[in-house]
């Protein structure tokens, strides 16, 4: 299960999109969360527990789908729903 992150480089760049949540400057793009998208269908999830996407997650995620299911929330669910 660990081999994926074997090569350190492969693992620093699967943490990018974490960082760059915190670091906006290590992000290449612009975020998406901060306007509208009507055109794609989205289900927004949030969990409860997850110590990695905040709670400002939900608001943002209405404000950037608003065509949309949710948001719902998750409880006693980490960062990967199973």
């Amino acid at each position: 299960m660990s081999e994926p992150f074997a090569d350190e480089t492969r693992f620093r760049a699967t943490l990018r999109s974490y960082e760059a949540l915190v670091r906006p400057e290590l992000n290449p793009h612009p975020s998406y969360m901060d306007r509208a998208n009507d055109e794609t269908e989205t289900l927004l999830l949030y969990v409860l527990d997850d110590g990695i996407i905040g709670p400002n997650f939900t608001r943002r995620g209405c404000v950037a789908f608003t065509r949309r299911v949710g948001p719902y929330s998750i409880d006693r669910c980490g960062h990967f729903v199973p």
